[in-house]
């Protein structure tokens, strides 16, 4: 995986989460663009696909919330 376009958000001057994407260049049908929410603790706050190019109606059920929540906390 690539990680590239990090965001930091602070509160008081203290960093309080980032977000940043990731590629991960082992999809089945091409590149897989994830969005990460994380504390500076390195505990995640969520994950969301961003693009990807799997088989609908088969890899491409990362998109749907029961799956995405999962990753949720």
């Amino acid at each position: 995986m690539r990680y590239s376009e990090k965001s930091v958000w602070q509160k008081d001057g203290k960093i309080t989460a980032y977000a940043f994407e990731s590629v991960a260049h082992d999809g089945y049908s091409g590149d897989i663009r994830i969005l990460v929410g994380m504390k500076p603790d390195g505990e995640v706050l969520g994950v969301r696909i961003t693009e990807h190019h799997e088989t609908p109606g088969l890899g491409d059920k990362n998109r749907n919330a029961y799956f995405q929540l999962d990753f949720e906390l």
